[in-house]
C-alpha cells in the first residue's frame, strides 16, 4: 500500500508499507511494517462478493479470531491488474500496487 484516501485528502505512505499476498486456495496474508519493523499482521479467509473483497482474519497480531473476524470493502482492480483499490465502510481507500507476478500455471 502507498497512499490511503479519505475525505478529498491524500496521505502518501513512505515509511510505512502493507503487503498483502491473496493465494489461489481463497487464503491470504497481510503484514505492516514501517523502517522494517513490522507493526502489524493477520492471516486468514477471503472471498469476492460481486465488488466486496471479504476478509476473515483468522488470525491478527498473533491472537486466534474465534469466531473470524469478517471485514468487507469496497474493490476495484485495474485494467492490467496491478492496482488494487480498497474502500472501507467508513470511506477510506488504500491503493495497492502489484509487486511481482503470480507464477505461472
Amino acid at each position: 500500500m502507498s497512499e490511503v484516501q479519505k475525505g478529498g485528502v491524500i496521505n502518501l505512505l513512505t515509511t510505512s508499507k502493507t503487503k498483502i499476498t491473496f493465494m489461489t486456495d481463497g487464503t491470504y496474508q497481510r503484514t505492516s511494517q514501517a523502517q522494517g519493523k513490522i507493526e502489524h499482521t493477520d492471516v486468514g479467509d477471503f472471498r469476492i462478493d460481486g465488488d466486496k473483497l471479504v476478509l476473515m482474519i483468522k488470525l491478527s497480531q498473533g491472537k486466534i479470531q474465534i469466531p473470524p473476524r469478517e471485514v468487507t470493502h469496497t474493490f476495484s482492480l485495474s485494467e492490467n491488474g496491478d492496482e488494487l483499490k480498497l474502500t472501507s465502510t467508513r470511506g477510506a481507500t488504500a491503493v495497492f500496487h502489484r509487486t511481482r507476478q503470480a507464477p505461472p500455471k
